[in-house]
């Protein structure tokens, strides 16, 4: 092995010295090289991860906005199902009003008239065989005695099964509309009660060239209990039309959806047929 000395030992160490400075500046380049290569490719990395996250952030974005639009739509298309539905029921209602408001005029209230009219002529002429005879004879100019009613079909609306959305807004809907179905049916019955007695009394008039006395005052008896009977009836079925009439106006009042809704238009006579009514509840 080679040993320097003197100026050669000085130079060979300067020249290692050179080498390692050198090496040492070469490590810093390169690591700085390297640094700011890193730093770049993070930059790089960052900006394409934001832009990723961005346009995910608009694409969640748009789909919330479609969401929120598709549930506003659906909002309104539910919202004019119902109002259509409660305007049905409410043209329903005024239906059953027409229908019964006609019968009444009609049938009902001249029935009771009749019927208790020709009672009290009946007991006032008891004693009086021959006044008696001209009642019976006369009898066919009673013309609600001898006219059977036609029978009334009324509309039935069925809240909890066809719309239940209305009775979660009024569930005092449930109850009134049972009371309806019911009395309707119950007037019905009694309708035909009527016309089947009127029809029995004609036939025995006919077969038996009259009716004696008693079969009379039976008969006439019979049809004033039918007939107040129709009158509290009529009145009730009255009162619960309106009431649920009414609260059908309610119902349809709370949408804010611009939409035709349907108000109902009482006809006049109305007023004066519940208030003779009222004055037959009374007695």
């Amino acid at each position: 092995m080679t040993t320097y000395t003197g100026w050669w030992k000085l130079l060979y160490d300067w020249q290692t010295l050179a080498a390692g400075v050198l090496a040492i500046l070469a490590a810093i380049i390169g690591g700085g090289a390297a640094y700011w290569a890193g730093r770049t490719q993070a930059k790089a990395t960052r900006k394409a991860a934001d832009l990723q996250v961005a346009a995910v952030n608009a694409q969640l974005a748009y789909a919330k906005a479609d969401k929120e639009a598709a549930d506003q739509r659906a909002d309104r298309e539910r919202q004019d199902r119902e109002i259509s539905q409660i305007n049905i029921a409410i043209s329903g209602m005024g239906y059953n009003l027409e229908t019964l408001l006609h019968a009444t005029l009609q049938y009902i209230l001249p029935h009771y008239q009749e019927s208790h009219r020709a009672y009290d002529e009946l007991v006032q002429a008891s004693d009086n065989p021959q006044q008696l005879a001209r009642l019976v004879r006369s009898i066919s100019t009673y013309r609600a005695l001898v006219t059977t009613c036609p029978e009334m079909h009324f509309i039935e609306l069925d809240f909890f099964k066809q719309t239940p959305f209305i009775v979660e807004k009024d569930p005092e809907l449930l109850k009134q509309t049972g009371w309806l179905t019911s009395q309707s049916r119950e007037l019905t019955t009694g309708i035909q009660n009527r016309n089947r007695h009127l029809m029995d009394a004609r036939n025995a008039t006919t077969q038996q060239g009259g009716l004696s006395t008693s079969q009379f005052r039976s008969m006439l008896h019979l049809q004033t209990t039918i007939a107040d009977a129709e009158c509290l009836i009529a009145l009730q079925l009255f009162e619960l039309l309106l009431d649920v009439e009414k609260r059908l106006e309610a119902i349809n009042d709370m949408y804010e959806l611009k939409a035709r809704k349907s108000k109902l238009t009482v006809a006049t006579p109305l007023y004066d047929v519940l208030d003779q009514l009222r004055e037959i509840a009374k007695r």
